[in-house]
């Protein structure tokens, strides 16, 4: 059920919510860039990241089921039917292993088994994972993972630019190297901007907002998304555990931001499992009893005294420059800290906004603008200002 239709707007408020990315709680010791050997050690890198689990290995969110047979280095098989059989073959100096004996049989997220034939149809299944941990809500701390035609309706553009956790870039020019190095590290995010190719294009994306918009655009993802973004839903922070329903029918249960973001997007979410629990900007704790208690409380959200937004400074400029719906008619004054400035175009406009806090700004009314259908239109307040721009929004 697709309960939102506000998403950007909502998003946008969301931002006010964000936390810190854990990425920058790392050292970061050096800020180099790396050029990744495509195929090179790409059985070690795979080997590397595979933990054993009772029933095969596991590669992220894929299981390796056994039994299935290892081949060395002079093309001889090793059946591997366990933990014990596996790790025995590793303690074993004289065996070099360059690959897997295929068809292979793999359980993937869902649970469904499916069959590989190759070394390379298993990491690109394994690129393919939504990472289940780094999802910290920092604007441009997004782990990576493959974006292609099987998973979603958009597609990654190489060269891409991803970094570790020390900050250590790597670039990788096409697909075959980009999967090599999320095999290679257990860690990689993303860095923006990241060029996505749709149906209508490419299109560049400079955050953790841009990015989200851009996938839930996908007819693949069924969730709940429009009010979703990185510090909860609209403007509340969501409270955790909660449980979430899926497509199927089944139950799953977030206990923190990764595993939600995670569950987001494998694009099987329905909708949250209710009672849950918001906080609001204030601490005051919400408990959340169905679809329509949420939908009114993220009303409540709209009802912010937009006439003392302080951002509303941009929000001017932007309808003219960006949306294009009307001009503002120069010059205009402006009220900062280091006293009343006179504006005479955009550029001084920006040039204004870079150089002082928008918060401790103001515009000097009254203001004209100039309509596309060519009517002047004078505006006393910073609430005759919000309701041009609502009617520019449509």
């Amino acid at each position: 059920m697709k309960l939102f239709k506000s998403c950007l707007f909502l998003l946008m408020i969301g931002m006010l919510c964000l936390t810190s990315c854990q990425k920058d709680s790392f050292d970061t010791t050096s800020n180099e860039e790396t050029e990744v050997q495509t195929e090179e050690n790409l059985v070690n890198n795979a080997f590397a990241q595979m933990r054993t689990d009772g029933d095969g290995l596991e590669f992220d969110c894929l299981t390796i089921l056994y039994p299935f047979d290892l081949v060395t280095e002079d093309g001889t098989l090793v059946p591997i039917t366990s933990d014990g059989d596996f790790e025995a073959a590793f303690l074993d100096s004289s065996a070099i292993f360059v690959d897997f004996g295929y068809p292979l049989t793999v359980e993937n997220e869902d649970e469904v088994e499916v069959s590989v034939s190759s070394l390379d149809e298993l990491v690109e299944l394994f690129a393919s994972c939504i990472p289940d941990d780094g999802w910290n809500g920092d604007e441009d701390c997004i782990p990576a993972f493959l974006i292609d035609a099987e998973n979603s309706c958009v597609e990654l553009v190489y060269p891409v630019t991803l970094s570790d956790h020390d900050e250590v870039e790597y670039v990788a020019n096409s697909e075959a190297e980009f999967i090599d190095l999320l095999a290679a590290h257990e860690w990689l995010f993303f860095e923006f901007p990241v060029t996505l190719e749709g149906e209508d294009g490419q299109i560049v994306v400079n955050n953790a907002d841009e990015f989200f918009t851009a996938l839930y655009d996908c007819d693949d993802y069924t969730v709940p998304c429009d009010s979703i973004g990185f510090g909860g839903v609209a403007c509340y922070t969501l409270e955790f555990p909660v449980d979430l329903l899926l497509t199927d029918g089944s139950v799953t249960t977030a206990n923190d931001e990764d595993e939600f973001y995670t569950a987001l997007f494998e694009g099987n979410v329905e909708d949250f499992v209710y009672p849950i629990t918001l906080t609001d900007v204030d601490g005051n704790v919400l408990v959340i009893g169905s679809a329509d208690e949420l939908q009114a409380a993220i009303d409540d959200c709209y009802d912010i005294d937009w006439g003392d937004f302080p951002w509303v400074i941009d929000l001017f400029l932007f309808s003219d420059a960006e949306i294009g719906c009307y001009a503002i008619n120069y010059p205009i004054e402006i009220e900062t800290p280091n006293g009343t400035v006179t504006v005479n175009n955009n550029q001084e406009y920006v040039d204004l906004l870079n150089a002082n806090d928008p918060v401790q700004s103001t515009i000097v009314y009254p203001v004209t603008i100039t309509t596309v259908d060519g009517n002047v239109v004078t505006l006393e307040s910073n609430e005759d200002l919000v309701e041009v721009i609502e009617d520019c929004e449509g």
